[in-house]
């Protein structure tokens, strides 16, 4: 590679979204380009101009733009920004004739660009003398950061270029300086950099070029803008999602084997729609992983045992990979005896409860999960309003041989604190009698939970007055109960309380191999013939199936491993920022087209 970027112009391209090489092409190479020129307008309107041949408008290039683009001292540095195999996708010459007047408005080129993912590198290069006499290129640095769209709005003034204006109060366009170039001179730029030129004022010409280029290995992903009835966020492809959260979780140190791990629960419990137990999860697994209430890369502790149970301690370990080894455990013990029960302690945060159930499903198994959460007030019993437990779900599985299995998986709370956690950071709002209130009067708020603090930026600052209230009144309170009981006293874990150090699940899991149970071969047969009964019920809404559990899951986990996961703007841009927090490079966080 010839005469790279230094260390120091990388970190300042990441840093302001652009940077000026310390290099400059040969006088000869600017006399060709000027040469090729001169030819190409005597050709045609300028379109193309890279294309040596007729193209599909009827336009003729210049081979000239088309060796320029290929040239080392520039794709080198180029490379270095956004890796190798780089695809040319855009050539455009840009002339200000002297004392022109027209103004190129402050914009991101996204909003023109037809092109998905914007994984995108600009090289301008100055053909003539560049500077704030005849207009030269204007950027606001560091408005790259977060890969994100400011709004604009459009104009109809007679002296822009373009019609559309970045108009958003969180950017503050007199930060933006000018980029004064000599002939030869090229700087590299981001592609969500905010950018735009003043009229040409002088008496001579101001002229340059634009090569956009993007990197090969990113187009087989998707990613883009999705609009809902509360709001705008991001749709994602699972595989790009998943490779996404999983560098952010190696970035933080965990090992790749546990990083893939975790990124593949979070991203399968967005699949199944269960999207508060999904990545919306990352910054508060990241800030409990610094604060040291999770720890990366545990393994079990087995505080006893016998072939038939085991009490095992997690050590703080992510709940993802503790969770896994836990069923494991009693699974093989079930598979060996026919039945298990395994007290699982001081784990971090287990996630989706429906992945274990379905784990045991997989190997034959029925399994009934209750778990607790030590450390963590969300939820008033019946009859009260002051916090004193967690959404404590409760998950079994039943295997229906060839079928499809029946997974029940519920927090006993009417909503789980990740849901509101959605609804407060702009995802699908909650019933309206959700929470409670200090004073006692149900609400959909969630901040009635959280008050005026933002959930998705401050680690575990509940700071409303109120409460989640219990699923089913006192049947859901007197279940949670039973949690605390089971997965937290009976499991050594403890039950939630403010005295609790540290967020961790407590689960008591029980394991039954049906093969041990049914003596006369009956079980399938029956199960399937009464879910038939079951489902074949006279719909109460016309054309609406009576569903099991586990149904709504796999019909959701279909349609988003087809279609993408859609995520609030919130969400996305806190996961965004928890990546660029940990060390992720910009062009390595997934890009949206409006």
């Amino acid at each position: 590679m010839t005469e790279p970027l230094t260390e120091s112009e990388v970190k300042r391209f990441h840093q302001n979204g652009y940077v000026v090489p310390d290099y400059a092409l040969p006088v000869e190479t600017i006399n060709t380009l000027n040469s090729a020129l001169e030819e190409t307008i005597d050709l045609n309107p300028l379109v193309s101009a890279h294309i040596d041949r007729l193209n599909d408008e009827g336009v003729r290039g210049h081979s000239a733009w088309l060796e320029l683009a290929q040239h080392p001292e520039i794709l080198d540095r180029i490379e270095q920004l956004i890796g190798p195999d780089i695809i040319l996708w855009g050539c455009q010459v840009f002339c200000k004739p002297a004392s022109d007047g027209m103004e190129v408005p402050m914009h991101q080129d996204g909003h023109y660009w037809p092109i998905q993912p914007l994984a995108t590198c600009t090289a301008w290069i100055a053909i003539d003398d560049s500077n704030v006499g005849n207009g030269c290129l204007r950027v606001v640095p560091g408005s790259h950061t977060g890969q994100r769209y400011y709004e604009h709005s459009k104009s109809d003034r007679e002296n822009l270029v373009l019609n559309q204006h970045v108009d958003d109060s969180r950017i503050d366009l007199d930060d933006a300086v000018d980029i004064e170039l000599h002939p030869g001179q090229f700087s590299l730029h981001d592609v969500f950099l905010i950018h735009g030129s003043n009229p040409n004022t002088s008496g001579k010409r101001r002229l340059d070029l634009a090569f956009s280029t993007a990197s090969a290995r990113t187009f087989p992903y998707k990613s883009f803008i999705f609009y809902t009835s509360w709001g705008i966020g991001m749709l994602i492809e699972v595989a790009l999602l998943r490779a996404f959260v999983t560098q952010i979780f190696v970035k933080a140190g965990c090992s790749s084997e546990e990083s893939e791990r975790i990124a593949r629960h979070l991203a399968s419990a967005n699949l199944t729609g269960h999207d508060s137990h999904g990545v919306i999860r990352v910054p508060r697994y990241i800030s409990w992983l610094k604060s040291g209430n999770l720890c990366a890369g545990q393994s079990l502790t087995v505080i006893t045992e016998t072939d038939v149970f085991a009490v095992v301690d997690g050590n703080r370990g992510f709940g993802q990979s503790i969770g896994e080894q836990a069923v494991q455990l009693g699974i093989e013990k079930s598979l060996n005896t026919g039945f298990s029960i395994i007290a699982l302690r001081q784990s971090g945060h287990l996630g989706r409860i429906g992945d274990w159930a379905e784990m045991a499903v997989e190997a034959g198994l029925i399994s009934i999960h209750f778990v607790n959460v030590a450390g963590s007030l969300l939820v008033a019993p019946f009859g009260g309003v002051s916090r004193r437990m967690s959404t404590n779900p409760v998950t079994i599985g039943v295997p229906i041989g060839k079928a499809e299995p029946l997974i029940l998986d519920f927090a006993t709370s009417r909503v789980a604190e990740g849901k509101v956690l959605v609804a407060a950071t702009g995802g699908k709002p909650l019933p309206p009698d959700s929470l409670i209130t200090g004073d006692g009067l149900p609400t959909g708020d969630p901040k009635a939970l959280y008050g005026d603090a933002d959930p998705t930026r401050t680690n575990d600052i509940r700071s409303g007055d109120g409460a989640i209230r219990t699923m089913g009144e006192h049947k859901g309170s007197g279940l949670a109960l039973i949690c605390e009981m089971l997965a937290g006293a009976l499991t050594g874990g403890g039950c939630a309380g403010p005295d609790k150090p540290y967020i961790l699940n407590g689960m008591l899991s029980i394991y039954i191999n049906p093969n041990h149970l049914d003596v006369d071969q009956s079980f399938l047969q029956e199960a399937q013939d009464y879910i038939k009964f079951f489902k074949d019920s006279k719909p109460a809404e016309p054309g609406i199936d009576v569903l099991v559990p586990g149904d709504q899951e796999r019909k959701r986990r279909a349609d988003r491993t087809k279609n993408g996961i859609q995520l609030p703007d919130d969400v996305w841009f806190a996961i965004v920022d928890t990546a660029q927090e940990v060390g992720v490079t910009d062009f390595d966080i997934p890009t949206t087209r409006q």
